[in-house]
C-alpha cells in the first residue's frame, strides 16, 4: 500500500481546561471557527526492551522517531513521526490489522506498549489549523493500568501550505508561546515511571 511522506510543523500549548474559554473567544475574534465535528483519537504505540524511543524523546536526541497505529474512521493506519535536523516529518500507511510487532532500522523489535485516547476539537482560518486535545486517557498495555486527566487542554498548532503566514501568526502572539510537550512522554511517564516530567 501507498506509504504517504509529509512534512510538518507543529507547536503546543498546554493550558488548564479551566481557560478554555478565554483561548476560544482569541482564536473567534482572529477569524478562527470550527472546521470538523470533534472527535475521539486512539492510537497504540511501540516501543522496544528498552525503552529508546521514549528515551530518545526525553532527550531530545536527532534524529528519532515515534511509531503508532492510529484509528481514524474505521481505518488503521500506521504513523511514523520522524524528528530531523531539517525539521518535522510523517509518513502514513493504511494497513488492514494492528501487528503485533514492528521490527524497525533504527530501534529494532518494537512491541505495542500503550494506548493513548483523548477528544480532539479542530479550529481553523485557511492559514493555520488549530487543534483542541481534551480529556487524555493512557493505558499500559501489559498490566492494563489507566491513567485520566482532563485538568489541561493541549493545543497544537498544523500550519499549512504557506509556512510562512502561519509561523507570524504564532510568533506574533507572544501569550501563546509554545514549548515542547509529548503525549508520548506522559503517557510512559504516568502508567510505567509513575513521576511527573518536568
Amino acid at each position: 500500500m501507498t506509504t504517504k511522506f509529509e512534512r510538518r510543523i507543529e507547536e503546543k500549548l498546554v493550558f488548564p481546561t479551566s481557560e478554555k474559554g478565554k483561548y476560544l473567544n482569541k482564536f473567534f475574534s482572529d477569524g478562527f471557527e470550527y472546521i470538523f465535528p470533534s472527535r475521539q483519537i486512539s492510537s497504540i504505540y511501540y516501543e522496544n526492551i528498552n525503552f529508546d524511543i521514549y528515551k530518545d524523546s526525553v532527550e531530545g536526541i536527532v534524529p528519532r522517531k515515534k511509531i503508532r497505529i492510529r484509528e481514524k474512521f474505521g481505518n488503521l493506519y500506521l504513523e511514523e513521526k520522524i524528528k530531523l535536523r531539517d525539521g518535522k516529518y510523517k509518513t502514513t500507511k493504511k494497513i488492514n490489522n494492528i501487528p503485533n510487532v514492528i521490527h524497525d532500522k533504527s530501534y529494532g523489535v518494537l512491541k505495542k506498549i500503550c494506548k493513548i485516547t483523548y477528544n480532539r476539537s479542530y479550529l481553523g482560518n485557511g492559514k493555520t489549523r488549530i487543534t483542541l486535545d481534551s480529556d487524555l486517557k493512557f493505558e499500559n498495555l501489559i498490566n492494563r493500568y489507566v491513567f485520566n486527566t482532563n485538568k489541561n487542554i493541549i493545543l497544537e498548532y498544523k500550519i499549512l501550505d504557506d509556512f510562512s503566514l502561519s509561523e507570524n501568526y504564532i510568533s506574533s502572539h507572544k501569550e501563546l508561546n509554545s514549548f515542547k510537550f509529548s503525549k508520548y512522554e506522559q503517557a510512559i511517564s504516568k502508567v510505567f515511571f509513575l513521576h511527573q516530567l518536568p
